[in-house]
């Protein structure tokens, strides 16, 4: 379990009349496509009763980068919005301890809504213009993308300026894919792990809220289930596998 972490991503609000003004401006300054309009980290921990625990690195509008104990902004905050979550997993060796490590450095960053301009095209050039050291004012985007850069993915395609929620969530499932497909073949990759009645069952009871859910297997089989998606080419079962994996991250944080 340590050599995964996860990248949570909120899908756009699709709803028109409940649409504040802060959507729709993270929405235009993004490249399209602008599905996703915040990112940030949730990164996983075997207590020594092999149950896990999940806590999260954001940052949010008027809040500096820093670590939520079971989110960001409270539960309520993310069952509000339990359907437009995805999870996308992060493959890395010691990816927990190396992204925990990252974060640590980047920690109470400034959240800048001005930097979404050089996640534009038109201006992606001035990118490179401003301070992009571990604690210099950053949207989630950009957050995301410099501790990930910075600790176990390459994030390779923009500067860490540049980045826009929705650009971290391709990198970082393009990678992710890439990493399960090179893997495909490999003993104990995630492609040749049987199926266990056990974590299924796990997995179910833990979407149902229940306190005897066992986290472990039901997370790894939640991840077993985006690897198998993302070796195929059904966008649809990509994204329901995300958003299961999203709602069992969320709901072992929410417990931590």
């Amino acid at each position: 379990m340590c050599d995964v972490c996860f990248v949570l991503c909120l899908e756009a609000n699709r709803d028109e009349d409940t649409k504040s003004l802060l959507d729709h401006c993270i929405e235009w300054f993004q490249p399209t496509p602008s599905d996703v309009v915040h990112v940030e980290l949730a990164i996983p921990r075997v207590r020594h009763d092999n149950t896990i625990q999940i806590k999260h690195f954001a940052t949010y509008l008027n809040a500096t980068a820093g670590w939520q104990q079971g989110g960001a902004v409270g539960a309520e905050f993310y069952q509000s919005m339990r359907d437009r979550w995805r999870a996308v997993p992060v493959f890395a060796t010691n990816a927990s301890s190396c992204v925990e490590k990252m974060c640590k450095e980047n920690e109470n960053a400034g959240y800048s809504l001005a930097r979404y301009v050089t996640s534009t095209r038109a201006f992606g050039f001035a990118s490179r213009l401003f301070d992009d050291s571990n604690t210099a004012n950053a949207h989630c985007g950009n957050l995301v993308a410099r501790v990930l850069k910075r600790s176990v993915l390459p994030m390779a395609s923009h500067h860490v300026n540049a980045y826009s929620p929705s650009r971290v969530y391709t990198d970082v499932r393009a990678e992710a894919t890439s990493r399960v497909q090179k893997t495909r073949n490999l003993e104990g990759s995630l492609l040749q792990t049987e199926v266990s009645h056990r974590s299924v069952v796990a997995l179910q009871q833990l979407l149902a809220d229940s306190p005897h859910a066992d986290t472990e297997r039901a997370l790894h089989e939640s991840i077993r289930r985006v690897a198998v998606a993302y070796d195929g080419k059904d966008e649809a079962a990509k994204l329901a596998a995300e958003r299961n994996l999203a709602a069992v991250v969320l709901g072992i944080s929410k417990t931590s």
